[in-house]
């Protein structure tokens, strides 16, 4: 339901969405990447669509490289990440000692020998990521991956890109043009 904001305003602007969620306490990465997979591959098998996009939040842009990493999607287009773990989590690492239990937390920590940090990047994707300013979760800094083809830090929280018409307005130029928006004003901190 977090995504039914985002999901709206991409319907605005043309799209078809799908959504997948998973139940990310529960699983490994590696668990809901095999799930994610096995959607993106009946996606790919239906000869109506000609192309598809991900826009993923938080955990779910690991999922995403995860998937990535051993599958090649021929009708994949472009990814936006929101909120994106790349480089691991501060508040993860902190929880996931408190919560041994949740091995996601420690999958996607901070920590240097965490999953997330030695994850390899995507090969051949064309991906833009928007962080969030003021994102506890995930500093904007910890966004980044090195083959990024663009990122904006937007003027929101770690879960407010999702409501936020100006980070829906961000995914939209991204998915469409390759790139975000830099004279949309009322997306840039103030």
């Amino acid at each position: 339901m977090a995504l039914w904001p985002l999901v709206f305003q991409m319907r605005r602007a043309g799209f078809t969405t799908s959504t997948f969620g998973y139940p990310s306490w529960w699983w490994s990465i590696e668990y809901h990447a095999n799930r994610f997979r096995q959607h993106l591959d009946r996606i790919g098998d239906d000869d109506s669509i000609e192309s598809f996009h991900i826009v993923a939040h938080s955990m779910g842009s690991i999922v995403t490289r995860q998937t990535l990493l051993d599958s090649r999607f021929g009708k994949l287009g472009r990814i936006v990440m929101l909120a994106s773990p790349n480089q691991g989590s501060p508040v993860a690492q902190a929880l996931g000692t408190v919560l041994p239990f949740c091995k996601t937390l420690r999958q996607i920590s901070s920590h240097r020998s965490s999953f997330v940090r030695n994850l390899p990047e995507p090969r051949e994707a064309v991906i833009g990521i928007i962080a969030a300013q003021y994102d506890r979760v995930v500093p904007a800094p910890n966004s980044h991956l090195g083959m990024e083809s663009d990122h904006v830090t937007l003027f929101s929280g770690h879960n407010g890109l999702l409501v936020r018409p100006a980070a829906a307005r961000q995914v939209v130029e991204f998915l469409q043009h390759g790139r975000f928006n830099r004279f949309d004003s009322s997306s840039w901190q103030t």
